[in-house]
């Protein structure tokens, strides 16, 4: 039967002696009664209301508990108790199967806001600004193609009655992790759910009672345990009504196993969210290699979006050929930088030899230089891979990348250089990476080639810096280029030189600064911080590997394991083991060679010993 009546909003006043709910501030008309009560805080119904406060007045009212009807008690006939279980059990399987119409009943004011959504806050219009800005994954310029089943699966798995289930992607960059991640993002949201990036400040989604799908990018360089910490509280916040779902995103260095980006993260972790990882399921065919007609398809789209984007909506598409059967272009990313290159560089393109990522840092390049015509076109490309490797927060942290820049003739002022970099790409920061970050990653590894020693100084001064967010950062950028053979040797090199003062600099900032008060009642600000510790880490798990590790000069590898040892310690005294167990690995390798070098040497004897003793963990 079709409802009489409307809805009304009151106020609750307290409870009368009878039990009965007393209401105040909205209007109890004829038609009212028997309409369900709505609690905007406990979201559910709680009482159903009944009468008006006054006979000569529809303002306020009262209502019954819905507690009576469902647990009986003095007055409620046996039969209504049971008629009360059955709306229970009935109603609660009509809220789960339309929980978003459920939500949309008492929907939470700018509960999006509470993750990072940057695709809501593009502004691209043509000409302005910096070409890379139109290949961000985030920002949607060409049509998702291909992996609409796949999306579905998503949509399904959401659906599930699990309260708190995670999926994880491994993949290289530019295969399209990200893009994907979005587009689940925008089709849950659609739907009704809160969806986005997971933000590195606790805005207070981990007690939103909405549905959740969240996403964690580049979870290997997240810390661990913080991230354990979130995760316990969003599984606590968690519930059939308000599930949350996690998609974990990944980039594995060489040779690592599917979802071994998810090992530290599930040493930190208990309880349900210990075992959520533990049932975690590989989404990767997400990011499945393209074939030869995909790649056609993507093309043809890339070159269309872009264009039109870059130079209007009236550009003519050019008619072009190109040769996608290379195995880059297997990856969405090289495909759609191939269209980029097409798109940006007039009627007379021709697909070129060198690879399309170069190509496409020719287009960024020539903005910044008009951007900036005063600034030496070499020193141009040195700010912003500075900007990408090591990025700036504040004040100190751009002054002391300035300070690396500071030989560069002719050189504008440095407030100058400061405000072109601020301007140059949005983010959270002072100055912000070139992205995607394939292409920011391109750059770096052209800007170190350009030096005499293949930029050993300028990644020695980089891990020097005093800002242990910057040496983190561009310890993680290395990672990610530990598979680039031209950067690979000269990463090592300056990680090594550098490694002794990195262990020290782990060592205090993991001491709690004000060691006198128990950590339980420590001020977060005052508690330890792991995050160099797990940067480093994960560095030496990459780059100082033992055959890299034997190449270098006997008194350096002596030098490794001795702060090794002690960087093994720290790893496995924080939960770091898997960390730990490579570190110590390394250590013994280096004693082990040395003694054999040197068998009748008792120093050497006695390291060995002590990697023994410390190995197995």
């Amino acid at each position: 039967m079709k409802p009489v009546g409307a809805p009304a909003s009151f106020a609750f006043e307290g409870v009368t002696g009878d039990e009965f709910f007393q209401l105040k501030a909205g209007q109890a008309v004829p038609g009212l009664s028997g309409a369900p009560l709505v609690c905007p805080t406990r979201r559910a119904v709680v009482g159903v209301v009944t009468a008006t406060r006054d006979r000569y007045s529809d303002l306020g009212g009262w209502a019954a508990p819905i507690s009576a009807l469902l647990s009986g008690g003095p007055g409620v006939p046996d039969d209504l108790t049971a008629y009360g279980e059955q709306v229970a059990v009935a109603g609660a399987a009509a809220v789960l199967a339309d929980r978003a119409g459920w939500h949309a009943v008492l929907p939470v004011d700018d509960a999006n806001e509470l993750v990072d959504q940057p695709w809501t806050h593009a502004d691209i219009r043509p000409g302005t600004g910096q070409p890379s800005t139109i290949l961000r994954p985030e920002f949607a310029v060409v049509d998702y193609l291909f992996r609409a089943e796949i999306l579905t699966t998503v949509t399904d798995w959401c659906d599930r009655p699990e309260r708190l289930s995670v999926r994880y992607i491994d993949a290289g960059g530019g295969t399209g992790k990200t893009r994907f991640a979005v587009e689940a993002c925008r089709a849950q949201r659609a739907r009704g759910w809160v969806a986005g990036l997971l933000p590195a400040d606790d805005r207070g989604v981990d007690k939103l009672a909405m549905p959740r799908l969240l996403v964690v990018d580049y979870v290997e360089e997240r810390d661990a345990v913080a991230l354990a910490a979130r995760l316990a509280a969003l599984a606590r916040s968690a519930s059939p009504l308000a599930p949350v779902r996690l998609l974990l995103l990944g980039r594995p260095s060489a040779g690592a196993l599917a979802g071994q980006a998810l090992a530290p993260l599930a040493e930190a972790a208990t309880g349900a969210t210990l075992s959520a990882l533990d049932n975690a399921v590989d989404t990767s065919t997400a990011v499945a290699d393209l074939t030869g007609p995909q790649r056609d398809m993507l093309f043809a789209a890339g070159l269309a979006a872009f264009g039109r984007t870059w130079n209007g909506p009236g550009w003519a598409v050019p008619s072009v050929e190109v040769d996608l059967s290379d195995p880059r272009y297997g990856r969405p990313l090289d495909v759609l930088l191939e269209a980029f290159d097409a798109a940006l560089s007039g009627p007379h393109w021709r697909s070129g030899q060198r690879p399309p990522v170069d190509r496409a840092l020719d287009h960024e390049a020539r903005r910044w230089y008009q951007r900036m015509p005063e600034l030496d076109q070499r020193t141009a490309r040195l700010c912003v891979a500075l900007s990408t490797l090591a990025g700036a927060r504040d004040d100190a942290e751009a002054s002391a990348l300035l300070d690396l820049v500071a030989d560069a003739t002719p050189a504008p002022s440095r407030r100058q250089i400061d405000r072109w970099l601020r301007d140059l790409y949005d983010g959270p920061d002072r100055w912000n990476p070139l992205r995607p970050d394939r292409l920011g990653e391109a750059l770096v590894a052209r800007l170190l080639g350009e030096h005499d020693d293949h930029g050993l100084r300028l990644l020695t001064a980089v891990l020097t810096l005093r800002s242990d967010a910057q040496v983190e950062r561009a310890l993680d950028v290395l990672i990610r280029l530990a598979a680039t053979p031209a950067v690979n040797g000269i990463a090592v090199a300056a990680l090594a030189t550098r490694y002794a003062d990195l262990v020290q600099r782990c060592t205090d900032q993991t001491r709690p600064t004000d060691q006198r008060m128990p950590m339980a009642v420590q001020q977060p600000a005052q508690r330890v911080r792991v995050s160099l510790l797990d940067s480093l880490g994960r560095a030496h798990t990459a780059l100082l590997t033992a055959d890299r590790v034997a190449d270098l000069p006997i008194a350096v590898q002596a030098q490794l394991s001795a702060a090794g040892d002690a960087l093994g310690v720290l790893a496995r005294d924080h939960g770091r083991s898997a960390d730990a167990r490579s570190i110590f690995t390394t250590a013994l390798s280096i004693d082990q060679r040395r003694y054999e070098l040197e068998p009748d040497n008792t120093s050497y004897a006695r390291d060995l010993s002590i990697s023994y003793n410390s190995w197995p963990l």
